[in-house]
C-alpha cells in the first residue's frame, strides 16, 4: 500500500494552515459520529458540539454550509422541523418540556453539515469504512461474549445502546460492506477480502445472536433493495431468491424464529390478552392513537402534545393496557397525532426529496435502501424522530445521497488524497 495517503493525511491534520487543519478535523469528527451515535450518548453530544464550534470559526465550512442549504432534502428537511418546531404554539405541554424538544432538534443541522464535508466520492467511502470496520470489530466482541459465556463490555446482543439499535446498526454495515464488495469498482483485491470478512462477521451475529425484530425487518428491505439492483432484467428472480434465502436462515436460526413467532402471536392476541408484551402494548397504542388523531386531524396536538392527550384516552382503563406513553411507536400515527395532516405531509415530502438527490448509483443504493428500510420500521417504531436512529438516517441520507457542491475539490487540499487500498 503507497503510503503518500497517510503521509499527506498527517500533513494535512498537523502541519497546514489553521483553516485546512479545521475542515480535516471536522471531516475526522464527522467520520466518528455514526458509530459513536450507537455507542455513546455523552460522547455524541461533546463530538456534535466540537462539530458546530468548528464551522463557527471556520469561514470555508461557513461557506460550505450556506452551499449546502439549496439541496432538496435540506429545503424539505428544514421545512419539516420547522413544523414540527412551530407546533410547540397550539400544544398543552409545559414550556420547559417543549423546549427541550425544540433544542433537541437540532440534529436537522447535521444534513447541511454532513453535505459541506462529503460531497464526493472518496469521502463517501471514508465515511462507509470508518463505520463498517469499528461495528464489525462490536460485532466480532458479541460473537467471543456469545461463544464463551462471558460478558465482554456488554450481553452479546447489546453491544450498543441496546438490542434494537445493535441489530439495525449491524444489518447496515453488512448491507454496506456487500455493497461496495460488489459494485464499487475503485477498490482494491486486498479491500474486497476484509469488507467480505466483515460482512461475514455482522450478518452472522445478525442472523444467529441479534433479537431485534427491528433489525430483522430492516435486514428484508436491505436484501430486497440489493437484489432490486442487482438483478437488472431478472431482477425479480433475483429479489425473490435472495428474500427467500434470507427467510430460510430466520426461521433455521432459534433467534429470529422465536422473536418474529412471538411477536406476531402477540399482536394477533393484544385485544385478549391479559399479559403485557411489548408487540402487544402497541397495538393498543396504535388504536388509541387513531382517535386521538381524530380529535385534531389537520394540526395536531402539538409539539409534546400526545402524552396528555394519551392519558386523557386511557384514563379509567384498568391493567396493561392502561399504561401511558409519550411514543405510540409509530412513526406516522406520532406525527399525525402532534403535527396533523400538516407535519405528516412535510414528513412524506422530505422522504421523497431524497429521492431527488443526484449521486453516484452506488451511493443512491446505500442511501435510499437506508431510507426505504427506515420507513419500513418506522411502522413498528419511531425512528425518525428518536434520538439515536433519528441522527442515524439523518447522518446516512446525507452522507451518501449529497451532491457535489460547485468546485468542492478546491476547497480542501486533503480532499484530493488517494483512498487507502484503492487499486492502482
Amino acid at each position: 500500500m503507497d503510503s503518500q495517503p497517510f503521509q499527506k493525511f498527517v500533513y494535512e491534520l498537523i502541519m497546514n494552515t489553521t483553516e485546512n487543519r479545521c475542515i480535516v478535523w471536522a471531516s475526522c469528527v464527522l467520520l466518528a459520529l455514526p458509530f459513536v451515535n450507537v455507542l455513546s450518548p455523552t460522547l455524541t453530544g461533546l463530538l456534535e458540539i466540537v462539530l458546530y464550534l468548528l464551522f463557527i470559526v471556520t469561514p470555508e465550512l461557513r461557506k460550505r454550509f450556506v452551499a449546502s442549504l439549496p439541496q432538496p432534502m435540506v429545503i424539505f428537511g428544514f421545512g419539516l422541523y420547522f413544523i414540527i418546531m412551530a407546533s410547540s404554539f397550539w400544544s398543552n405541554a409545559d414550556w420547559e418540556v417543549k423546549l427541550r424538544a425544540v433544542q433537541s432538534c437540532r440534529k436537522i443541522l447535521l444534513l447541511p453539515i454532513a453535505i459541506a464535508l462529503i460531497d464526493n466520492s472518496l469521502w463517501k467511502d471514508r465515511f462507509l469504512l470508518a463505520f463498517i470496520f469499528p461495528v464489525a470489530v462490536m460485532a466480532a466482541l458479541s460473537w467471543i461474549s456469545w461463544l464463551s459465556d462471558i460478558t465482554v463490555y456488554k450481553p452479546a446482543e447489546a453491544m450498543l445502546r441496546n438490542d434494537g439499535t445493535q441489530g439495525m446498526t449491524f444489518f447496515v454495515a453488512a448491507f454496506a460492506s456487500a455493497c461496495m464488495v460488489t459494485y464499487h469498482k475503485g477498490i482494491s483485491l486486498k479491500m474486497k477480502i476484509i469488507l467480505m470478512l466483515c460482512c461475514f462477521v455482522v450478518l452472522s451475529n445478525s442472523i444467529i445472536i441479534a433479537t431485534s425484530r427491528s433489525g430483522y425487518l430492516l435486514g428484508v428491505v436491505l436484501v430486497g433493495c440489493f437484489g432490486v439492483y442487482a438483478g437488472g432484467k431478472k431482477s425479480i428472480f433475483i429479489t425473490l431468491l435472495l428474500l427467500a434465502i434470507t427467510a430460510g436462515m430466520f426461521y433455521l436460526s432459534p433467534a429470529p424464529h422465536k422473536r418474529i413467532a412471538e411477536g406476531w402471536e402477540n399482536m394477533l392476541n393484544a385485544e385478549q390478552s391479559d399479559v403485557l408484551t411489548s408487540a402487544g402494548l402497541r397495538v393498543i397504542f396504535w388504536k388509541n392513537t387513531l382517535s386521538i388523531v381524530k380529535e385534531s386531524p389537520v394540526i395536531g396536538h402539538g409539539l409534546k402534545g400526545f402524552q396528555a392527550e394519551y392519558a386523557e384516552q386511557v384514563a379509567g382503563v384498568e391493567g396493561w393496557k392502561g399504561v401511558v406513553t409519550d411514543d405510540p411507536h409509530n412513526q406516522y400515527l406520532f406525527v399525525l397525532a402532534e403535527q396533523g395532516a400538516l407535519g405528516f405531509i412535510a414528513l412524506l415530502a422530505f422522504i421523497v426529496s431524497c429521492f431527488f438527490q443526484k449521486t453516484e448509483p452506488l451511493y443512491r443504493l446505500l442511501g435510499l435502501s437506508i431510507l426505504i428500510g427506515w420507513m419500513s420500521t418506522s411502522f413498528f417504531n419511531g425512528h425518525f424522530s428518536s434520538s439515536v436512529e433519528g441522527r442515524a438516517v439523518l447522518l446516512w441520507c446525507a452522507a451518501m445521497l449529497s451532491q457535489r457542491l460547485s468546485q468542492s475539490e478546491s476547497l480542501n487540499p486533503f480532499r484530493a488524497t488517494t483512498l487507502p487500498l484503492r487499486s492502482q
